[in-house]
């Protein structure tokens, strides 16, 4: 597999894909012809937020998926066929997200999906893809429920390669435990985002018998955070749990360096974007942030090459690394299903396992008829902010089933 990858690199260099076009606002379609005949192409599905608050994730996801598409392609294509990627823009909106789902499948026909950051849009548009029997991988998106169990409906057609909140929270967990805090605060938003993840965070540290001093929330893009962060403050948070998106996580930092608090802060996976370094400042410095990626495998050198060459150099990787994952993932699946879609692709995926450029060296993607979430162990590593910049600070991040 690492052979074929160095190989995949530098060909992706030297080819151009067949796939979306430039990432446009709106719900319009975006995609590229390539000169392929249907006969000749492989089309799959591409639906995230690519405009609007949320596309700090979705477009940098998107660039991914066309980067895989284009490595791919310029290898030979799936199973002797190009892939032609068809990208449609949800808005982080739910009932747009099932919209354009629709039109994947009965206008595109598209043989399996990508879909992406927003855990609402997710946990809509999956039911339109298992309706037509379409496997989709979703990248991004976090909520628990997204994949669930064996016995809903949604199961057989939904997979992910990212981690989900239950992961990632049981990770902050054993840290808290590890770190001696007796007094943890909880900060986040009133999206469905920050909802879902308090009532998991409520149910993990249950699990661990960790008590939350306060839970405060704000509406998404807030203008001022002053309240929530003195209510913590007064209650004698030794830990904030920053569990928001971009822009609000770094008013939250800026407000606690303007009270002039000295407390520890750790944040979500949602911090791993541009967004929350340059508006938050120095006031991000030494907040540690869970996140997907370790810049400094060789896999993930490898990959930063590839989006460098193709894009620009940028802050932090995590998001683009996940949607060439998912992408990576479903095209492995085709090439073992022959090109075909339906049950013999969800069989492919179901049998799939392979190290891929998330996590630390020798971390593993794998599904089966019984697991769906293709996360094993070694996933997630800790950053930090130092001097504006995201460095790795702890790669033991306290996996609960390592």
């Amino acid at each position: 597999m690492k052979k074929l990858f160095a190989l995949f690199l530098v060909l992706a260099l030297m080819c151009t894909a067949v796939g979306c076009g430039g990432k446009q606002a709106g719900n319009e379609e975006s995609q590229t012809g390539g000169g392929t005949t249907s006969g000749d192409t492989i089309k799959i599905g591409f639906v995230d937020c690519l405009s609007g608050g949320s596309a700090s994730m979705g477009v940098p996801n998107q660039e991914g998926v066309l980067l895989a598409v284009k490595e791919i392609n310029a290898n030979g294509g799936v199973a002797g066929k190009q892939v032609e990627l068809v990208c449609y823009d949800d808005e982080a909106d739910p009932a747009t997200s099932v919209t354009q789902a629709t039109k994947l499948v009965q206008q595109d026909k598209v043989l399996a999906a990508i879909t992406g950051s927003a855990s609402g849009c997710c946990n809509a548009n999956k039911q339109v893809f298992a309706d037509a029997g379409i496997p989709c991988v979703v990248s991004v998106g976090t909520a628990d429920d997204i994949v669930g169990t064996p016995e809903v409906d949604t199961f057989a057609t939904t997979f992910r390669t990212g981690a989900n909140e239950s992961y990632m929270i049981e990770i902050m967990a054993n840290r808290i435990i590890d770190k001696g805090y007796q007094h943890v605060g909880v900060i986040a938003d009133t999206s469905a985002y920050g909802q879902l993840a308090v009532e998991t965070i409520k149910k993990v540290f249950e699990r661990y018998n960790i008590g939350i001093e306060i839970i405060v929330t704000h509406e998404p893009g807030a203008a001022d955070l002053t309240s929530q962060v003195l209510s913590m403050q007064q209650a004698g948070c030794d830990f904030i749990y920053s569990y928001n998106l971009g822009a609000d996580a770094a008013l939250t930092c800026k407000t606690i360096k303007r009270l002039n608090w000295d407390v520890d802060v750790a944040g979500a996976r949602g911090l791993n974007m541009d967004t929350f370094l340059s508006l938050a400042g120095d006031a991000a410095e030494g907040v540690l942030i869970p996140t997907d990626i370790n810049i400094e495998t060789e896999k993930m050198q490898e990959f930063k090459k590839l989006y460098d060459a193709e894009y620009q150099e940028i802050g932090n990787y995590m998001f683009p690394a996940m949607g060439y994952t998912a992408a990576m993932t479903l095209f492995q699946a085709l090439e073992a299903s022959g090109g075909e879609g339906g049950e013999a692709l969800i069989s492919a995926l179901e049998k799939l396992s392979y190290e891929s450029i998330l996590g630390q060296a020798g971390a593993t993607i794998s599904f089966s008829a019984e697991k769906h979430e293709g996360v094993d162990t070694k996933r997630m590593t800790y950053l930090t902010v130092d001097s504006g910049n995201l460095v790795v600070f702890d790669a033991d991040t306290f996996e609960p089933n390592a």
